[in-house]
């Protein structure tokens, strides 16, 4: 027997990486698969009781004042960021459901992944079992990173959320998930999981600090973001919702293994990061602080405070300090001059200071324009492209005894972007 498929649109929206844009043939195809899938159920009588279709997009162009690239930005200007999604979450019951997201990116050429996929199982408010690709719960935007109307810059903030291998967009694995009321009209949101991550990083960077550390050849700095598979992971997220609205606080962690040595503890990873949100009325503020460290002795720190105040009607400000910098292990054992356990030459790719304001104007809590500078020291992450990157890393370090860094250590940036959710 067949069932009505009820198509919800409403998403809430909160306040106020290489990105894609979703092609009308895509989109075609995703509605025809979706048809299919709903009549193959249908015939089987394993219709879902609704279909909920959500879905997100962001397109931003931008220019800097130098040969580095940050956030899409590059030296007189580019338009080709843009990134899409769709969200379908699938109720077969009150209890049973299936949830799945799809990302379209465009910034050159037109990617498409899979991001989640998952089942949960309500037993009760306090108490939802989730199984598959799920969205892994860490800090305060990685469940939404790709949403850009859950934030008031078209990033969510590097130190925290940028391509250094910290967070993952998904686990694959099982876990736990709820709320629990407590007293005061306090609450707890909680997360608990085990399994695997996907963590991508932008490998030039690190890459070419190890060659100046004497760990490889030019040759072998890789081009672009890769994966590190991490196994062996458990982690979670423990949110307190305090009794004044709006205001939360909480930390989040993993612990997971890489696999990167055949040495037992090697290649172990532990991240942790604390929490703090207040959004209520025209404010919005947050601050996370992370820390990673890897079992060689590798670490990473971020922070961060980020702010936003509705001035009038759709009108909204707003402002961001982002600090990260990365530790590395010393140079290889008998690497000769001018191998150096801290190299002077690549100091800058360690570190990133950001300083940015934000002009946004709000046409719905579903539609955003935004407009933001930033100024950035630091080459963690603005940086030239790859090919630059070692051309002007190897010449200078060529030179004996050079400690001048050919790479801008400062750099000024200015975007403008849309973003939308329904």
């Amino acid at each position: 027997m067949w069932r009505r498929i009820v198509v919800n649109t409403s998403l809430g929206s909160a306040d106020p990486s290489p990105h894609a844009r979703m092609r009308s043939h895509n989109v075609r195809t995703l509605a025809i698969a979706m048809a299919l899938s709903a009549a193959t159920a249908g015939a089987q009588g394993l219709t879902p009781q609704n279909v909920e279709i959500h879905g997100f997009g962001s397109w931003n162009s931008g220019a800097t004042n130098n040969s580095n690239l940050y956030l899409g930005a590059q030296n007189r200007g580019s338009s080709r960021n843009s990134v899409a999604g769709i969200t379908l979450t699938g109720h077969m019951d009150e209890k049973l459901s299936f949830i799945t997201q799809v990302k379209f990116d465009f910034s050159g050429t037109t990617q498409t992944a899979l991001d989640y996929v998952f089942a949960q199982y309500d037993f009760r408010d306090y108490l939802k079992l989730r199984a598959g690709q799920v969205k892994q719960p860490f800090g305060l935007y990685t469940e939404t990173i790709d949403i850009g109307t859950t934030r008031p810059f078209i990033e969510a903030p590097m130190a925290v959320y940028g391509p250094t291998a910290n967070i993952a967009e998904a686990y694959r694995g099982v876990g736990l998930t709820g709320n629990v009321p407590v007293f005061m009209g306090m609450s707890l949101d909680y997360d608990i999981y085990g399994g695997g991550l996907n963590r991508d990083e932008y490998e030039p960077t690190l890459d070419a600090y190890r060659v100046l550390q004497g760990y490889r050849p030019w040759t072998g700095v890789s081009d672009g973001v890769g994966t590190e598979l991490t196994d062996q992971t458990y982690g979670g997220r423990l949110m307190i919702n305090l009794p004044i609205t709006g205001m939360r606080i909480g930390s989040s962690g993993y612990h997971g293994n890489t696999n990167e040595l055949p040495i037992p503890g090697r290649g172990n990873i532990r991240t942790i990061a604390h929490s703090f949100e207040y959004v209520a009325n025209r404010v919005a503020l947050r601050s996370e602080v992370l820390r990673e460290i890897e079992s060689d002795h590798d670490r990473q720190n971020g922070w961060y405070y980020e702010g936003a105040y509705r001035v009038a009607g759709g009108l909204q400000v707003a402002g961001l300090f982002d600090r990260a910098s990365t530790h590395l292990k010393g140079k290889k054992r008998g690497c000769a001059a001018p191998c150096s356990d801290y190299p002077e030459l690549g100091k800058s790719l360690l570190s990133h200071k950001e300083t940015a304001a934000g002009l946004n104007y709000w046409f719905s809590p579903s539609f955003v324009m935004k407009l933001s500078y930033h100024h950035i020291e630091g080459n963690r992450f603005a940086q030239p492209n790859r090919d630059d990157l070692v051309a002007k890393l190897s010449a200078a370090y060529a030179i004996p005894g050079n400690t001048t860094s050919p790479l801008p250590n400062e750099t000024d940036a200015m975007l403008l972007g849309a973003q939308f959710s329904f």
